[in-house]
């Protein structure tokens, strides 16, 4: 498994948090309710695994979500060695990934 995710890593594939397996994909973009600066709808890029997790974001691509993976794991890293969990998770701005760890109570969410 530790060598699939060097591997991954290498191609610049970025591993879905949820399941730890397979690579999030960039799919169509969709069509987002709001109106954008120009007047037309803004679409929103969606980030999704075959495990279920679908993630959209107007501003949202492979890059932002590994440096936001990068970022959240290195910080934490820095203060506490227990492992995060990965959750799925709805809030009000649409689906996300909660990121907890058990042992120091840290929270935060991926995007």
């Amino acid at each position: 498994m530790l060598a699939s995710q060097v591997a991954a890593q290498q191609n610049e594939e970025v591993i879905c948090p949820v399941c730890q397996v397979q690579g999030l994909q960039e799919v169509a973009k969709r069509q987002g309710a709001g109106m954008g600066a120009s007047g037309a709808e803004a679409a929103a890029n969606v980030l999704a695994c075959g495990c279920g997790l679908a993630l959209q974001g107007a501003n949202l691509t492979l890059n932002t979500v590994k440096s936001s993976l990068e970022n959240t794991i290195s910080h934490h890293g820095q203060s506490c060695a227990g492992q995060m969990s990965f959750t799925p998770t709805t809030d009000t701005q649409g689906a996300n990934v909660l990121i907890t760890c058990s042992i120091c109570d840290w929270m935060s969410f991926l995007v």
